[in-house]
């Protein structure tokens, strides 16, 4: 019983990671390109909500992979900054590789710098 309220406990961590992770991707959108960002995500060839699930996505992705939705016995700062910022950069490492595959020059690099910058402090 323990273990399946556990499961469920994670889970619903998981989703709100990938919903804050929309979320910041919302705002950092508006604040960097201002009033007419969704038209400027519709211009690098997808709706701003197909862009921020694919992020959210990614996000919830890489916090599985390095295992940090798992209760630690052990815990220490630094580490878990340390387990962060590995997460982030596999997100950045991806978003980027992607963006090269499918040719998207109009989308900001600096707006996806500011946006992982964002994403390790949140």
């Amino acid at each position: 019983m323990l273990r399946h309220h556990l499961r469920l406990v994670r889970l619903a961590l998981l989703l709100a990671d990938g919903a804050v992770a929309v979320a910041l991707f919302v705002l950092i959108s508006r604040l960097r390109l201002g009033e007419a960002w969704t038209d400027a995500w519709q211009a690098a060839g997808a709706p701003w909500t197909a862009w921020a699930l694919v992020y959210g996505a990614l996000w919830v992705g890489a916090i599985w992979l390095h295992q940090l939705d798992q209760l630690r016995s052990r815990w220490t700062l630094r580490g878990e900054v340390l387990d962060i910022l590995r997460a982030v950069l596999t997100v950045a490492v991806v978003v980027f590789s992607l963006l090269f595959l499918v040719h998207a020059p109009e989308v900001s690099r600096l707006f996806l710098f500011v946006l992982f910058a964002a994403q390790l402090v949140v």
